[in-house]
């Protein structure tokens, strides 16, 4: 299992940019790796385990000549003793690698464990104010400038003018809420 294996369709493969990632004893020796033409790029990370050398790589799944798989990387952090860590299967071909300039290796990384998330915010005390057909602009009307809480319920709803919100209005809508901003056309 890879923390991230892309694999692309066809010729044309969107990049990839790791930044600031800690991957702790991935169970694949290689942790991340772009299985189509790339390229990926490694900021700041930090990788503790995997395999000793050749752990981040870009290949073109189909390719054994002209492959145009590209590596970069810079700032990151190894617990292996080996300075490659990057590899590209045919470097005498096509595929470019920039890494390993200013990379630390050898290095004692301890677990941070889990994320520590943020507590849930208390549950507001505000009037709600629904937003009724798909009339915002009505609801914004009737809060004015109170402090109450204008909510867009589910559905797709038009918007064809610009919409006022109070300074003390909060204005949220349902995840699924789809609004379709129409601005006017200057002449």
């Amino acid at each position: 299992m890879h923390h991230l294996n892309g694999v692309g369709v066809g010729r044309v493969n969107a990049s990839w940019t790791s930044l600031g990632e800690t991957i702790i004893d991935p169970i694949a020796d290689s942790p991340a790796a772009e299985n189509d033409n790339g390229p990926i790029g490694f900021i700041g990370d930090t990788f503790r385990g995997g395999k000793p050398e050749g752990m981040l790589g870009v290949h073109e799944g189909y390719c054994s000549a002209n492959c145009v798989g590209d590596l970069w990387a810079f700032n990151n952090t190894f617990s292996n003793a080996l300075p490659d860590q990057y590899a590209i299967p045919h470097p005498e071909c096509c595929g470019r690698i920039h890494a390993g300039l200013d990379d630390k290796n050898d290095q004692v990384i301890v677990d941070p464990g889990p994320l520590a998330l943020p507590s849930t915010p208390p549950a507001s005390t505000l009037p709600v104010i629904d937003v009724d057909n798909g009339d915002i602009a009505a609801a914004l009307t009737q809060a004015g400038d109170r402090a109450v809480i204008v909510h867009i319920p589910f559905g797709k709803w038009d918007v064809p003018a610009t919409l006022e919100v109070g300074r003390n209005v909060t204005l949220t809508a349902t995840d699924l809420a789809r609004l379709n901003w129409r601005p006017r056309r200057r002449m």
